[in-house]
């Protein structure tokens, strides 16, 4: 699975992204799309080289 699919699938709300053969895992986001693209805005203007470092900084506190 590229991991563009993965992103579409999930900004699309699928419960099951393109099949790779892989188990996945049924757990549905808790955040609307809404939610998750202010925050991947938010991300890219910060200035951050990766997002776990953004998201522990400043999503989590």
């Amino acid at each position: 699975m590229s991991t563009t699919s993965a992103r579409l699938s999930f900004l699309h709300g699928e419960k099951y992204p393109i099949s790779s053969g892989i188990k996945q895992r049924n757990k549905l986001s808790s955040l609307s799309v809404s939610e998750v693209m202010t925050i991947m805005i938010a991300f890219h203007q910060s200035g951050y080289r990766d997002f776990k470092t953004y998201y522990i900084h400043f999503i989590c506190r």
